[in-house]
């Protein structure tokens, strides 16, 4: 009997090629792995502030306005794998990010690597250090 939960955690990716390696570098945080046969992921680019992320049995279709709110709608795709659903979020700010303090504690280059991933899935568009 094939695992369910393993097929639905491939991806097929259909979208602007570079979002890949930021989707490799996801693959582990997220729990899936790109592939040709897959769950089919869409990332259609469009105009305004709204991110809409639309699901159901065969794939799902992200629309979103900047890249950084692709990969927070990648994130809520993955949330209803197999599932129609709709969901939309209007950006209403233009920046949002995290700072880091570093001058009592230097954080280790996979620590930083994992704030970047973890940012991204939340849409952050910057990472202060100081």
């Amino acid at each position: 009997m094939e695992n369910k939960t393993q097929k639905i955690n491939r991806i097929k990716f259909i979208g602007n090629n570079e979002f890949l390696f930021g989707l490799n570098e996801l693959t582990k945080e997220l729990n899936f792995t790109l592939s040709e046969d897959g769950y089919r992921v869409v990332a259609n680019k469009v105009d305004g502030n709204i991110l809409t992320v639309e699901t159901d049995e065969k794939g799902a279709t992200i629309y979103y306005p900047k890249n950084n709110c692709f990969f927070r709608g990648f994130s809520l795709a993955l949330q209803y794998l197999g599932v129609k659903n709709l969901i939309t979020v209007e950006n209403l700010l233009t920046d949002v990010g995290t700072m880091q303090n570093c001058s009592e504690v230097v954080l280790r280059t996979e620590t930083l690597k994992d704030v970047v991933r973890k940012s991204a899935i939340m849409g952050y568009t910057y990472i202060g250090i100081y």
